[in-house]
């Protein structure tokens, strides 16, 4: 690509893109760039030399030295010059380099030597208490965050599938038989290449549960190297500290009920009630009156997205107790 001095101007005020400051810079240093270049210099000189003497005044020691140049011809001005000259073409060159540098903000080297920062870049999607929420990856898999839960995942996704998560979620995998799809959750890795499931792993929780509604996944402990395939309708208990996957059969539609904003407890101790309340809602709920709360179970199935009110209103019937809303905090005195 040409250029000529007017493109000079352009790439100080910055009108030149990146791709042709850079071929601006390669031609700069051409042979023909710097027959250019020099003769803007010469054009610079001379007008700083006469703009100074006619606008601002010189001491006339420097007036004589001039006028006395000019009488002894161009062979004496041009071995009086070039010294001269070489120290601003120094100092333009030296602009023009931290020009670039400010311009581009990477070295000034052929393309095989630039050092690019091209890692991979982390993306974090949550749903706080109280809240759930449903986003498209990157694949266009489908994930569901239930509330308190949170997913991460690099920015190249679609070549590197990988998912790390906390809570509990529901995953519908866009199929894509080059890149498996798997999720982390502490030792326990689940791939799948075209399905559907549900992994909860909540950080308070004792164990990690999967369940495959669709397709086909295989879970690994990778701290003991042993693993298990599993089929729709199936499942997976995991304890940590056990390091034992126990399989199960499993009532998916069940399990699939939170997606729906639907509240369910067959059989469930009190406490952890209050800890999918507590998630559910986003609320506190305290406890008072009552020393056999941890030998209490609860069993019930609410409406889509019912009131929390209704829901203690139900509780409060069946297992005798009354309750104060105040705010974010909610109390429990048992009879």
């Amino acid at each position: 690509m040409k250029f000529s001095e007017n493109d000079i101007e352009k790439f100080f005020s910055g009108k030149l893109s990146e791709k042709e400051a850079k071929e601006f810079l390669t031609w700069l240093h051409s042979r023909e760039g710097e027959k250019v270049f020099n003769s803007r210099i010469d054009y610079l000189w001379k007008n700083q030399i006469e703009g100074d003497h006619v606008k601002k005044g010189v001491d006339q020691h420097t007036a004589n030295d001039i006028q006395m140049l000019n009488q002894r011809g161009s062979d004496r001005k041009v071995n009086a010059a070039p010294s001269i000259y070489f120290k601003i073409a120094a100092s333009f060159l030296a602009i023009f380099t931290i020009s670039y540098l400010l311009f581009l903000n990477k070295p000034i080297w052929s393309n095989e030597n630039q050092i690019v920062d091209i890692s991979p870049k982390e993306i974090l999607k949550s749903a706080p208490k109280g809240q759930k929420s449903k986003l498209t990856l990157p694949d266009g898999s489908m994930v569901f965050l239930n509330a308190e839960s949170s997913i991460k995942f690099m920015d190249d996704f679609k070549v590197n599938r990988t998912i790390h998560l906390s809570g509990e979620a529901f995953f519908e995998v866009a199929e894509d038989k080059d890149h498996p799809f798997k999720v982390i959750t502490d030792k326990l890795v689940t791939t799948a290449l075209g399905t559907s499931f549900n992994i909860k792993a909540y950080e308070n929780s004792s164990k990690i549960e999967v369940s495959l509604a669709s397709g086909k996944v295989k879970i690994a402990d990778v701290s003991r190297d042993s693993q298990i395939e599993i089929n729709p309708g199936e499942g997976i208990s995991y304890q940590p500290k056990l390091g034992e996957l126990e399989l199960q059969k499993v009532d998916i539609q069940s399990i699939l009920n939170w997606k729906e904003g639907i509240l369910q407890f067959e059989k469930l101790p009190l406490p952890k009630v209050i800890e999918i309340l507590e998630r559910w809602y986003g609320v506190d709920i305290e406890i008072k009156g009552s020393n056999h709360s941890q030998k209490i179970k609860c069993t019930g199935t609410f409406k889509p997205n019912e009131y929390l009110s209704n829901v203690l209103d139900v509780l409060g019937h069946s297992i005798e107790f009354d309750y104060e809303i105040n705010g974010k905090n909610i109390t429990l005195n048992f009879k």
